[in-house]
């Protein structure tokens, strides 16, 4: 089975398009905060949030109650497709439904395998794949750039340039999509 949370208008064929909205007229309804959500454990081949979780879980527990059934629902191996807006890009900003920074920092920290590394190191990230028993691991980052990066790609400006743009002005990146994959086995400490 493959999910497309928070699918509003765009709808893909093939999967099962869950919203919140009954307006956009989905294939089930469905409020990602309320948990447990109705579908099995380790029933889902692949999920898709398109502009979703920074939407979702404003409280910390409620994100990581979301987490954990992203897990729970996700069979060993599912990918899990996240695109989300740049937390320093207008779209992220001007939006007052978003909740939420969505990282993939964020996301790594609930790679339980890396969590024993850093709990090994006495690092002080918070080791959140270990505390809630859950192990996604980023596997693939892709930033969308803004329009004034493209146009100074376009123009030749050289990388160290760009480089310095992304760091420095708001807009530069505008989107992040991440893979990510989940992994039923781990190690013990």
């Amino acid at each position: 089975m493959k999910i497309n949370f928070g699918c509003g208008s765009k709808k893909i064929e093939g999967w099962l398009n869950v919203d919140l909205f009954d307006s956009v007229e989905p294939d089930m309804i469905l409020d990602m905060e309320k948990t447990p959500w109705p579908f099995s454990s380790n029933s889902v081949d692949e999920m898709l949030f398109s502009h979703v979780l920074e939407h979702v879980g404003a409280m910390p527990n409620d994100f990581l109650n979301i987490i954990k059934e992203i897990y729970r629902i996700a069979k060993d191996g599912c990918v899990l497709n996240i695109y989300v807006p740049h937390p320093r890009h207008e779209h992220f900003i001007i939006d007052p439904t978003h909740c939420r920074v969505i990282l993939p920092a964020t996301m790594e920290m609930f790679n339980r395998d890396k969590n024993l590394e850093q709990i090994k190191n006495k690092e002080t990230i918070t080791p959140l794949g270990f505390f809630h028993d859950v192990n996604i691991k980023v596997q693939k980052i892709n930033y969308i750039y803004g329009f004034r990066v493209r146009e100074a790609q376009a123009a030749g400006v050289s990388e160290k340039e760009i480089q310095k743009m992304i760091y420095t002005e708001l807009n530069s990146i505008q989107e992040i999509r991440m893979s990510l994959l989940v992994s039923k086995e781990w190690e013990s400490i």
